[in-house]
């Protein structure tokens, strides 16, 4: 059985940065330290992105961040993507800096930016300066001046967005319950793995349960419960179907006590066993 994790960049890598067709990983799930930076430069490619499809074609740019889930499923024949990987330590000054709720709840439901007629020669300049401040740049200076590049990139696609906002005439008001909604379906796309209960959720988004599950039923048409399993459902569904990893391990990954326990909730909600699924879908 290969290896159900790949890493683009060397463990403890600063930045890094390459070409890749990704079959040499497909299958298995990319490992983020901060965030990669991949652009799509020919072809077309199917990517696992927190347990939901998306397709990736050229001129598309996909930013991938340590919390998320990225399984790349299929790719087409002369696929090929530019890659960067950039530390935490880079990364984490933009992710306080840029404060819009909005912006990053974009790129957590939208993950894939299909980038306007213009944009891909800008992403392939700030490639080539990502590139030129790796090779040429002493340790003093480095990471201040990766902090700042990454930081111009997030902050573009970010006015960017607003502008294409303002140009549909869409109104950018929301209630503040529809907010922390919102804010709940984010939450646990990036924790359903170490915490599954309401409670956590409640109390990071600093309401009560049940006022917590008024907003789930009136803006997610399920309680919070059902959606956080809904979650686990997808996740391993997803395992199971685009990896071979046995029940045991899938538990593990995701933090399940046992695979028994996993097999019971599995059954439970789909009426099916996790290999009676498995076979369904023709793996072996």
């Amino acid at each position: 059985m290969k290896s159900f994790k790949y890493r683009l960049s060397p463990e403890g890598s600063e930045c890094s940065y390459g070409t890749t067709d990704l079959r040499p990983c497909l299958g298995c799930l990319i490992e983020v330290e901060g965030c990669v930076v991949l652009m799509c430069t020919e072809g077309v490619a199917l990517f696992s992105i927190d347990f939901h499809n998306y397709t990736f074609r050229r001129g598309d740019l996909l930013v991938v961040m340590y919390d998320r889930t990225v399984i790349p499923l299929k790719v087409s024949a002369g696929f090929r993507v530019e890659w960067v990987s950039l530390s935490l330590s880079v990364c984490n000054d933009t992710f306080y800096k840029i404060s819009s709720v909005k912006f990053w709840d974009r790129f957590y439901f939208y993950p894939v930016c299909r980038l306007e007629p213009e944009h891909p020669r800008l992403v392939e300049s700030w490639l080539l300066q990502v590139k030129w401040i790796a090779r040429h740049t002493e340790d003093t200076y480095r990471t201040e001046l990766l902090q700042s590049v990454f930081y111009q990139l997030m902050l573009s696609l970010c006015c960017e967005m607003e502008r294409l906002s303002l140009a549909s005439g869409k109104s950018e008001k929301r209630s503040h319950a529809w907010v922390v909604a919102n804010d709940f379906m984010v939450l646990v796309g990036r924790h359903y793995v170490k915490h599954r209960d309401v409670a956590y959720y409640a109390t990071r988004l600093c309401v009560s349960p049940d006022y917590l599950n008024k907003l789930s039923l009136k803006y997610i048409l399920m309680t919070p419960k059902e959606y956080i399993n809904r979650q686990c459902i997808m996740a391993i569904k997803t395992y199971l179907s685009s990896t071979d990893l046995s029940v045991k391990n899938i538990a593990n990954e995701l933090n399940y006590e046992d695979a028994s326990y996993l097999c019971r909730f599995f059954r439970r909600m789909t009426g099916m066993s996790p290999l009676e699924y498995r076979e369904r879908l023709g793996k072996p």
